[in-house]
């Protein structure tokens, strides 16, 4: 019994001797099979450090620069996510406010450098000198001044000239004229008949105080520094009829009143209207045709008026020089008169 045990537990031990040797020769088969791989992973290569670049170090900068911003952005995310969740409406009143005041605040940075710039000196700011007004070229037509025409009807005879002829005025008569000065420009009686009147003599329809029928007549007008009731009644007076008519025996401003003067002429009064116009025939037995003399008055401002004589329906030239010259006359006494 006891060699039995001797015996088994010797066969124990040489069995597993030969177990070890054999697991043993096994490893170092499998080491001899594979050698180049188990050396490169027991000995790794020493690391070689690479020298950095110019370059590279402003690239790592920006690397850090733009980590930094991304960490923002994640940062600032759930404040953007509640905005959302709050309605969009609300964010783009927000924007649209923003912008707002960015252009507000441009607006008063670019105020405020404009207050602030210096202004330019004297020397450098060079003025313009205003354009001198062209004088007339045109100065007189009819014996009516460019000047006397501009101040009362706010255009003198270049500016009256070339209005008429653009509105097809060479072809009108002389009453489509005065229409013409009437409703479309709004002139005095007065002014209509001179300008019409000057703007045929001007283009040649008509000489010197020719009308349309072929006639003369005498116009002339002064500007008087009284007022329109105290020249009426100086008119009116026996005093100065006397001064500016003459007549033979006792005469009134009346229609249908009768006068005679020197040299055989003698008339009838037509029309009266007070401190406005007074209308007479005129008769000469030496003429061919029976004429008219007419007085108008006209208040242009407190204090001052204007006064004109016109004698119509001359024949000749010659009666109408001799019909000037007796009413410059006679108006000039009654203008002393006064």
């Amino acid at each position: 019994m006891v060699i039995d045990d001797l015996n088994s537990s010797f066969a124990k031990v040489y069995l597993n001797l030969w177990l070890n040797t054999k697991t043993y020769a096994f490893k170092i088969s499998t080491m001899q099979a594979t050698p180049a791989k188990n050396k490169m992973k027991k000995k790794s290569l020493p690391k070689i450090k690479e020298k950095s670049k110019p370059g590279q170090k402003q690239a790592k900068k920006q690397r850090k620069k733009l980590t930094k911003k991304s960490a923002l952005k994640i940062a600032k995310e759930p404040a953007l996510k509640l905005r959302e969740t709050t309605g969009g409406a609300a964010t783009r009143q927000g924007m649209k406010s923003e912008k707002k005041q960015k252009a507000t605040n441009i607006e008063k940075n670019s105020a405020t450098k404009l207050a602030t710039k210096k202004p330019a000196s004297k020397a450098a700011v060079k003025l313009e000198p205003t354009p001198a007004k062209k004088p007339p070229v045109i100065k007189i037509v009819a014996r009516t001044k460019s000047e006397s025409v501009e101040k009362h009807t706010g255009k003198n005879w270049d500016q009256w000239i070339v209005v008429l002829k653009k509105a097809g005025a060479d072809f009108w008569t002389f009453k489509e004229i005065v229409q013409f000065l009437r409703t479309k420009h709004q002139l005095s009686m007065w002014w209509q008949q001179i300008v019409a009147n000057g703007f045929q003599v001007h283009t040649g329809i008509r000489q010197v105080g020719e009308n349309s029928k072929g006639l003369y007549s005498v116009t002339m007008a002064r500007n008087l520094n009284h007022s329109l009731d105290h020249v009426w009644k100086k008119f009116t007076s026996e005093e100065g009829i006397q001064i500016w008519l003459n007549p033979m025996g006792n005469f009134s401003l009346n229609v249908g009143a009768q006068f005679e003067i020197a040299d055989g002429i003698y008339g009838e009064l037509r029309t009266m209207m007070s401190h406005l116009r007074v209308r007479m025939k005129w008769i000469n037995e030496d003429w061919p045709k029976q004429t008219y003399v007419q007085f108008y008055m006209h208040e242009f401002k407190p204090g001052k008026c204007m006064i004109v004589v016109s004698h119509g329906d001359l024949a000749t030239g010659k009666i109408k020089e001799e019909m000037r010259l007796f009413w410059l006359e006679r108006v000039s006494n009654f203008i002393n008169f006064l």
